[in-house]
């Protein structure tokens, strides 16, 4: 009954209270993983106070509060609760279909506080390929712990998995499988005649290098992944099959509709990946990317000087940004900037590809 309950509680409260204690870490002595981890191994949580935002020598303060965060202590005390009250704790997920990885919604988040926040920074990981169109997979996040502005460590988060289905579309595998037999006519509402990119877009279409996101839209404006760019020119140069059928990176799952354009293009040394084990597909290709596959793929080093001043001789995409810009694949966004980390769209892109190899 209610009262019995009640007299349970006090009593078990009662209990547990004489086993309690708050540890003063300004004190020191003693503190750190190890004690964290001791106490865990035998079922004891940690509740270190207090923490001082602007804390002076011996005092415990952020790089203090960052690392005890980071240990995975139980509750955090400091003179400046808000401190943590937007840091990431949770990703949400549910199943999902679409026609490609790139348009799957970025992940809602909750934060410490209970607020929810989009993560348009967060990276799709592919775990297992389950079928021909579904794949699971799971949101990968990098956490910065800022106080006051300032960064004092950084930590992932994951999501649970979920599976995504793709559905029939132009970049997918379903589309892949006519191997240019077709040759696709380009009817999109999203096309007008009169824009910048409408004879790239009938140049592509009539080469089967692309079909659009739908029978009656090419997105123009969507956000152009390295996936998709690697498959353009891989398309462009005939679909070629790669010759070395292992494949370098992890996050390329067998049966994906660019599998074979990123061996290709690996192959060919025309991407050498985000890093030795990773291709990261669904990340918008940027401008300096962009110009860098082209010029892989079919320029030629150019010395025309540089007028960029956001362009270093020691960048990656030096020589490719030389050779777009003197063969008017691309100029800079103003004459003194080339703006190599902008994202690139469809549009773009397609654009890029027509000057490049179209018109020729």
């Amino acid at each position: 009954d209610e009262e019995g309950a009640e007299a349970a509680l006090r009593l078990l409260y009662g209990t547990i209270d004489r086993w309690n204690a708050t540890y003063n870490n300004c004190y020191g002595e003693g503190w750190g993983r190890e004690m964290v981890l001791a106490g865990r191994h035998r079922g004891l949580t940690t509740w270190p106070w207090t923490y001082h935002i602007n804390a002076g020598d011996g005092i415990s303060g952020p790089q203090d509060f960052a690392d005890d965060y980071l240990f995975g202590v139980t509750g955090l005390t400091c003179d400046y609760p808000w401190i943590a009250s937007d840091y990431i704790v949770e990703i949400d997920s549910e199943d999902v279909t679409a026609v490609s990885t790139s348009a799957i919604p970025k992940p809602i988040a909750k934060t410490q506080a209970g607020e929810e926040k989009t993560l348009n920074g967060a990276q799709l990981v592919k775990l297992e390929k389950l079928s021909n169109s579904q794949t699971l997979m799971i949101w990968r996040y990098k956490a910065v712990l800022d106080v006051n502005g300032k960064s004092y460590g950084s930590y992932y988060l994951y999501s649970n998995p979920f599976v995504f289905t793709q559905k029939s579309s132009d970049d997918s595998s379903a589309h892949d499988s006519q191997d240019g037999d077709e040759t696709p006519v380009m009817d999109f509402v999203d096309v007008p005649k009169d824009a910048y990119y409408a004879d790239a877009v009938a140049w592509a279409c009539g080469n089967a290098i692309t079909n659009g996101t739908s029978k009656t839209t090419f997105s123009p404006d969507a956000s152009c992944t390295r996936a998709q760019i690697v498959t353009f020119l891989w398309r462009a140069a005939g679909r070629p099959e790669p010759t070395i059928m292992k494949n370098p990176f992890l996050d390329v799952a067998e049966g994906m509709y660019y599998t074979k354009a990123v061996q290709w293009a690996s192959e060919n040394g025309i991407t050498l990946g985000t890093d030795t084990t990773h291709f990261s597909p669904d990340i918008t290709v940027s401008r300096g990317q962009g110009v860098t596959f082209l010029y892989r793929f079919a320029g030629k080093k150019t010395d025309t000087g540089n007028p960029f001043k956001d362009v270093s001789e020691d960048a990656y995409y030096f020589d490719a940004v030389q050779w777009a810009v003197a063969n008017d694949v691309t100029t800079g966004k103003t004459a003194e900037l080339f703006a190599p980390g902008d994202d690139c769209t469809r549009a773009q892109i397609i654009t890029f590809l027509y000057r490049a190899l179209g018109q020729k």
